[in-house]
């Protein structure tokens, strides 16, 4: 099935990034590959998913170093970020939002009724418009016979 020595590489690489794709390519197997070993094999299954945590640790440190080089030279956006994230005093507030539920069920009838209204007048314009139809379809024959 796996051979000592790709369960070695995939450890290995696993490690360094923690991502299952980068470390199909280097090793040279399918991620479906992957994902059936690691289905019917729970000893490969536990050892990948250490190995891939260790690899997301690593990143995450490798990110970290970034962000700091980056607030270092003062670029704006990774001090507002770290800022934000790291400090009470410069997160986000919460905007509050007021929603009046008494009021809701009084202007949803309102509305309810106007709708009414204003098909009801629809109507009635389509109706003025057939008989207009009906004139003209009448004159029309007047005027041929």
């Amino acid at each position: 099935m796996i051979s000592k020595e790709t369960r070695k590489k995939l450890i290995a690489e696993l490690e360094k990034d923690g991502n299952i794709l980068n470390t199909c390519r280097k090793v040279g197997i399918s991620p479906a590959t992957f994902y059936r070993w690691r289905k019917s094999d729970a000893g490969f299954r536990k050892r990948t998913q250490a190995a891939i945590d260790v690899g997301r640790q690593n990143m995450t440190s490798v990110g970290e170093h970034a962000l700091m080089l980056l607030v270092k030279e003062k670029y704006f956006p990774a001090i507002k970020w770290f800022l934000q994230n790291n400090s009470k005093r410069y997160k986000p507030k919460p905007r509050s939002v007021r929603i009046e539920h008494s009021r809701y069920g009084e202007e949803k009838e309102e509305f309810e009724k106007k709708k009414r209204e204003e098909w009801d007048a629809i109507t009635e314009e389509w109706k003025r418009i057939g008989e207009l139809i009906n004139d003209l379809d009448e004159m029309d024959e007047k005027k041929d016979g």
